[in-house]
């Protein structure tokens, strides 16, 4: 930003950059008063570090308040995030475009690790920062749906009731009805790919290396992480297509066809093993193409669970009966 222009941008995987006019279309007509947006230029953005160190390139490029709420957000103490959040929500509210502007590329990388954060406050207070900041950036927002979508589409779906609501209120009030679909496609590869990184990738390790906690709060965060992924891959597979979720089969095969996915059907973890026959039976509706290969694997996630009890034995039993006429 504010650099020259360089030619023949690299991008991870030869992927082609983001559209900044696609992504603006998809906010909707209640934030396309904004005008001039669709003259930016295509763009690929790489994400400060959470520590954010402010360089004096970034002293000039945005408001001092908020270099200090953003260092006080990358804290590890929870009571100082929550401060910070709150700063920040009013600092949002009072500030003009142009100001949130500059600080989205930053926000960006701290919403998705403060999206997950071991304290539910600040998690809730992540996602109500998220929804002023919304409500400001309007269209400026565009070039991040990317970067943010995975985390955002997932958190509809927190353990904890408030986070989620706020989560799903900042989603739909960027989106209208009519637009919803076509942003999650537009999102598809990363959500998709960030749904896969968390079931199948992370570990109780992995994602609580940074987290100075009890073995128990390691554990409570994976679990947490896991169960919205899982629904939200469900809430995936119910508003897109089919022929979409084909366009993408090849992602959406490789979480159906890990051992570990199969593994949260024997999960100690009720709202785990609930979590993922509701995933089941979503799939075998909305998409049996993708399991057209996984009959051993449907046959022992179900038939291991049939004198299971407990919240989720409706979406079971579902399950079977989906994968009973469609597979055996």
């Amino acid at each position: 930003m504010g650099g020259k222009h360089k030619q023949a941008q690299r991008t991870k995987n030869n992927a082609r950059p983001s559209s900044s006019g696609r992504s603006a279309e998809l906010l909707g007509n209640s934030i396309s008063q904004f005008t001039g947006f669709s003259t930016i230029k295509d763009a690929c953005f790489t994400l400060p570090t959470l520590t954010l160190a402010m360089t004096d390139d970034t002293d000039s490029m945005i408001d001092s308040n908020f270099q200090l709420v953003l260092k006080k957000m990358s804290k590890k103490d929870s009571t100082t995030k929550l401060k910070a959040l709150q700063e920040f929500t009013d600092l949002v509210k009072s500030s003009d475009q142009e100001t949130i502007k500059s600080i989205l590329i930053y926000w960006c990388r701290l919403y998705n690790v403060l999206s997950t954060d071991a304290d539910h406050k600040v998690r809730e207070a992540t996602h109500s920062s998220h929804h002023q900041v919304v409500l400001k950036a309007k269209r400026n927002l565009a070039p991040y749906l990317k970067q943010l979508a995975g985390a955002w589409f997932t958190s509809q779906y927190d353990t904890y009731a408030p986070a989620a609501s706020a989560a799903t209120r900042s989603f739909e009030d960027a989106f209208p009805p009519n637009k919803i679909q076509e942003a999650i496609i537009y999102c598809q590869e990363e959500i998709l790919n960030y749904i896969y990184d968390n079931l199948v990738v992370q570990t109780v390790q992995s994602l609580n290396n940074t987290l100075k906690g009890t073995t128990e709060d390691a554990e409570a965060k994976y679990e947490r992480v896991v169960i919205s992924s899982l629904h939200g891959y469900s809430l995936y597979i119910n508003k897109v297509s089919s022929e979409n979720i084909e366009k993408a089969e090849d992602i959406n095969r490789k979480i159906v066809s890990s051992g570990k996915f199969w593994k949260f059907s024997k999960s100690k973890v009720v709202p785990i093993r609930t979590a993922f026959f509701g995933t089941l039976k979503t799939i075998c509706q909305k998409a049996p193409f993708l399991l057209k290969s996984e009959t051993e694997h449907i046959v022992s996630a179900i038939f291991q669970n049939l004198d299971e009890t407990g919240t989720y034995c409706f979406a079971k039993y579902m399950g079977s009966c989906i994968v009973v006429r469609y597979y055996i």
